[in-house]
Formats: structure tokens, C-alpha cells, sequence
């Protein structure tokens, strides 16, 4: 007798609610069938990409914070202005060469301050040559007693500013 009582009760029952009851009752058995699936280990190739991807952006904060720190020094102004310099795309290396080693404040400046502010140059220029199809590289002196070519803008500076 039960089962009738249980029938006419599912008569009355309207179909949408019906219809929702159901889908609410499958979604809990996929809810459960996916938390019985472990999560997925990267191996491999995603580990080294995903292990890059958190180096890269250590090394950006990092270049960051460096240069957040050459701004407290005495020349702050001056380096900003210079990285402004470096960003023109109409700079050439010559003429980049021409305004660094006219510019007295760099001098003034530390060992290691001058060595980040030699890399901001060597970016710039080789952005430059590969901007407008230039190769990137710097000559290499001959050992066969032919003459040496001229030094490029950056071997000017590098000499300028390290000494080297």
C-alpha cells in the first residue's frame, strides 16, 4: 500500500521541481566523483615552466628594487632623466655614447651604481640595434696584425664608466 501512498505524493509534486531535484542530485554526485580525484602533480615540462615563471617574476621585483634604490641616492634626478634618455626610440648609440660621457654626475656615482646604470645602456642599445636591423654585437679585435675596427658606443661607455 505504501507504494500507492508514494505515487499519488509524486503526482502532486509539479514536474519543475521534479526536474530540479534531479539536477541537484546529479551535480552532488559529480561534486563528489571530483573530489575523489587527487589533484594533478606537474611533472616535467609544467614544472620547469611554472618554476621560470616564479624565477621571472623574482628577478623583475628584484630589478625593481634595485632601481628603487639607486632613486634615494644623491644623483636619483639625474638617473631618472637618463632612463627617460634611454627610452627615446630616436637615440643612437652615438649619440648615447656623447651624452654619458658628458654627463659628470655619473662619476660621482657608486661602483656598483655605475655597473647597473652600464646595464641599462647596453639594453638600450641593443633594443636600438635590433630596432632597426643593426647586428648586436661588438667588434672583436683581430690577433692577425690587421688593424682593430673602431670600438662601438658601448665599449666607449663601458670604458667610461668601469674603466675597463
Amino acid at each position: 500500500m505504501s507504494d500507492m501512498f508514494e505515487e499519488f505524493g509524486e503526482s502532486l509534486i509539479p514536474k519543475t521541481l521534479k526536474r530540479q531535484r534531479e539536477v541537484e542530485a546529479r551535480r552532488e554526485i559529480a561534486k563528489a566523483a571530483r573530489a575523489a580525484i587527487p589533484p594533478m602533480v606537474k611533472r616535467g615540462l609544467e614544472k620547469d615552466q611554472e618554476d621560470q615563471s616564479k624565477q621571472m617574476v623574482r628577478y623583475r621585483l628584484w630589478k625593481k628594487q634595485v632601481f628603487e634604490g639607486l632613486l634615494y641616492t644623491e644623483q636619483g634626478d639625474d638617473i631618472v632623466e637618463l632612463r627617460r634618455y634611454l627610452k627615446r626610440s630616436t637615440t643612437t648609440p652615438d649619440a648615447l655614447a656623447k651624452y654619458v660621457t658628458e654627463c659628470k654626475w655619473i662619476m660621482k656615482c657608486t661602483f656598483d651604481a655605475r655597473e647597473t646604470l652600464l646595464g641599462y645602456i647596453n639594453h638600450a642599445i641593443s633594443r636600438w640595434n635590433v630596432r632597426n636591423g643593426y647586428p648586436d654585437d661588438d667588434p672583436i679585435p683581430s690577433f692577425d696584425g690587421t688593424p682593430d675596427p673602431p670600438p662601438s658606443p658601448f665599449l666607449i661607455i663601458r670604458k667610461h664608466l668601469t674603466g675597463v
